[in-house]
Parts: structure tokens; sequence; C-alpha cells
């Protein structure tokens, strides 16, 4: 861990782009990414965090439950704003067809947010969750960016083991190739990615999803 610093100048910026982060407090969306960027938050560690997520209807505009800046990128009329959210991207379209339309807007307009947010905050770290999109978008911001930054791609299971067509391993492996890291949750993906997208060993790290065994799961 890096030593702690009082001056706020000194932190190393870091972005976590997210597609799946609670709409407000009372949200039961499920909250495994912002429980990671609470802790980073209040760790002490040498970190200033912040937040990119997708914008969507029943977002809580202004909320001030958080202790660091979470941005909610637009892209489309705002009661349309609905690929991300609820059961997945990937679901999401499943049971409505035409939210695909919906995905070329949504991935121009989050490479335009991370890219504002890169320059704007001197953003050194980005931490993308989910290999696509939002792993895809940093990759290509990255190389357009005439401020570049460390990336880091955390994947939860089904953007790794999903889009298997040639073109879909093909599009994998690339954003894979521009990665500092890929974190996994499970021995498994960590073989998935070596063996079927070329990924080398020492790129890979496994950190299972953490249990709160302190409050809330105790008998």
């Amino acid at each position: 861990m890096a030593p702690t610093s009082t001056n706020e100048a000194d932190k190393i910026s870091l972005l976590v782009t997210t597609s799946t982060f609670p709409m407000g407090p009372e949200d039961p969306q499920p909250g495994f990414v912002k429980t990671l960027c609470d802790h980073l938050h209040n760790s002490g560690a040498n970190l200033s965090v912040q937040v990119l997520a997708p914008n969507h209807p029943q977002v809580e505009q202004g909320s001030a439950a958080d202790s660091y800046p979470v941005y909610r990128f637009r892209y489309f009329l705002p009661n349309y704003e609905t690929l991300a959210y609820g059961s997945g991207i990937l679901e999401n379209i499943k049971f409505a067809r035409w939210k695909l339309a919906l995905v070329p807007f949504f991935l121009f307009f989050q490479a335009v947010s991370l890219s504002r947010l890169v320059n704007r905050h001197s953003i050194s770290v980005v931490q993308a969750h989910w290999l696509l999109p939002q792993g895809l978008v940093a990759a290509v911001v990255n190389k357009l960016s005439r401020r570049p930054f460390k990336l880091m791609v955390v994947s939860h299971g089904a953007d790794l083991f999903a889009f298997n067509s040639r073109w879909g391993r093909w599009l994998k492996q690339w954003v894979l190739g521009q990665v500092e890291e890929l974190v996994v949750v499970s021995q498994a993906m960590r073989s998935f990615a070596m063996a079927n997208l070329a990924v080398p060993s020492e790129k890979i790290k496994v950190l299972p999803m953490g249990v709160d065994l302190t409050k809330q799961f105790t008998p």
C-alpha cells in the first residue's frame, strides 16, 4: 500500500468506470462496486476516488450520499436511458430488442465523458468494471488520449465468457492487450482467460468477491 499523504495534490487519481452502481441510498441495485469504492476511499491509501456510471431515469440527481464524486453520463433522451441497471445490459437487450439501438450512443458518450474526466482531473489510473463495454471504451480512450493512464479491468464473469464468436474473441483479446492488469474473481476465470484469450499469467490477479463476516453475515 502506498504511504498516506495529507496533500490532496500528491494523491493518485483513480477513476472507476462501471455500468452497475446504486442509483440512490435506497436502491436495491447490487452495490459491490460501490462497496469497493467506499473501502478504497476510506482506506487511508494515497488515492483520490471518482466514479463514472451511466444515467438512468431513476437516478437520484444531486444525491450527496457519497463522500467522493459520482458522475452519471447522459447518452440519450432522459426517459430512454435504460440500457444499464436492472438485470444488466445483455439481459435488458434480450428483454427489449430495441435497446440495441442505444448501444452506439452509450459507447460514444461514455467515451466522451471518460476523456473529459481524465483530462480535467489528471486521472492516472482507470479501473474498468467489465471487459465489455467499460474496458473497451477505456482502452480506446487511452489509445487516443494525450494524457495516457494505467488501465485495470475487473471482470465479474459474464463479460469474459460471453461474445465467443471470432470477432468477439478478437475484440476481447485486443482490449486485454491494452490493460496493465486483469482482475478476475475465480481461478476458473483465470484459466479461461489464459487458455482462450492468450492472457499471460503474470497479467492476471485473482481476487474473489469479499464477504462481510463481522456484521452482515453472522449467526
